[in-house]
């Protein structure tokens, strides 16, 4: 997950960890800090408040082979950890179906 890192983030990766797998493994890093840490997850998060440098991580991601998606405002809002753990998963489902079929 990258953001801006405040308080309200350290709440939302346990809500997100409390919803995944025991497997799964959640971070989040400062948005200037993609280029060095993305390459080892399945899947990269945007909060809300970072949209705007999603033009420039997209990119990243694509050389990565992962998808990127940018959290729900509201979910975000709410440290609705268990939406955005759904939508995540989602979304990782549709992008492997996307570019496993071609």
């Amino acid at each position: 997950m990258y953001c801006q890192f405040g308080v309200s983030t350290n709440i939302l990766v346990q809500s997100i960890k409390d919803a995944g797998e025991p497997d799964d493994i959640v971070d989040a890093f400062p948005v200037g800090e993609v280029n060095t840490t993305a390459d080892k997850y399945d899947i990269i998060l945007i909060g809300p408040q970072v949209r705007i440098h999603a033009k420039r991580i997209q990119p990243i991601a694509d050389s990565l082979g992962v998808p990127m998606m940018i959290m729900d405002m509201i979910a975000y809002g709410r440290l609705d950890g268990k939406a955005i753990y759904d939508a995540a998963k989602k979304t990782l489902e549709d992008y492997k179906k996307e570019h496993t079929d071609q």
